[in-house]
């Protein structure tokens, strides 16, 4: 599958309906599941949904982090993307879920998850190189240029960023942080950087995967601040504003 479709639709033109195509964003069924009996049904851009499985099994807690990554089997059928992962150290499984939304962890309650230790922290990012990199992000969110129907999440590390986009800004997290797993070479985590607001179920994501900053273009919930202040993360929200807001422990 792409992560577009074209599409007629109609266009309005000096006040008037012009026949055209437009790129749309694609949506597809994407099921998860382990060999420990984790499972979970959502909806996608289905692209880089190996990224996707390996992060979501890391940012929900699936996965404790112990030993190699978990290898993924991938197939489609009929039409929905079907993921099967493989490890040795997972977390007691929860109750299959169908989630109507995107984002996989609907329904949860707002508790405080651990900080994790899955990703290795490198040193953090200054206000002002955090502007850099936001403005580049949305230099290079290709998919949603193209549709304007899309969300990304940039992982920065030592030696450089993983940057994935997706239908869904939780999924996106999801596959960035995956990414980083998939790559081989996992350098040092310095931030992950979201195209929209950080609320609680992106915080929780960053909590469990083990990032220790984030910085966000939207604004940052009261829960998702709560959160950050209880496993001292640092947040940046509004980041382009001319008042960016900062919280958590930025003494040096």
């Amino acid at each position: 599958m792409t992560g577009t479709a074209k599409h007629p639709v109609m266009h309005v033109v000096d006040g008037r309906y012009r026949a055209g195509v437009d790129d749309l964003a694609v949506e597809a069924h994407i099921s998860i599941s382990s060999n420990a009996g984790h499972s979970v049904d959502l909806l996608g851009t289905p692209l880089n949904v190996v990224d996707l499985a390996i992060g979501h099994a890391v940012c929900e807690g699936w996965w404790l982090g112990g030993g190699e990554p978990p290898t993924v089997e991938h197939e489609i059928v009929d039409r929905m993307e079907v993921l099967t992962l493989t490890a040795e150290a997972w977390s007691s499984p929860l109750p299959h879920r169908h989630i109507v939304p995107s984002c996989g962890g609907c329904g949860l309650t707002l508790n405080h998850p651990t900080l994790g230790t899955a990703l290795p922290y490198g040193q953090r990012v200054e206000l002002d190189e955090a502007l850099d990199l936001v403005r580049r992000m949305q230099d290079e969110q290709h998919l949603f240029m193209s549709t304007g129907g899309t969300h990304a999440a940039a992982l920065v590390t030592t030696g450089g960023w993983l940057l994935r986009e997706d239908i869904g800004r939780h999924s996106a997290v999801d596959k960035a942080i995956g990414a980083w797993f998939a790559s081989g070479s996992r350098p040092e985590v310095r931030c992950l950087i979201v195209s929209g607001r950080c609320g609680w179920d992106v915080m929780a994501k960053a909590v469990r995967a083990g990032v220790r900053q984030v910085i966000a273009i939207g604004a940052i919930s009261a829960q998702a601040a709560e959160l950050a202040r209880h496993e001292g993360v640092l947040v940046v929200g509004f980041a382009l504003g001319e008042r960016p807001q900062c919280l958590g422990p930025w003494s040096s």
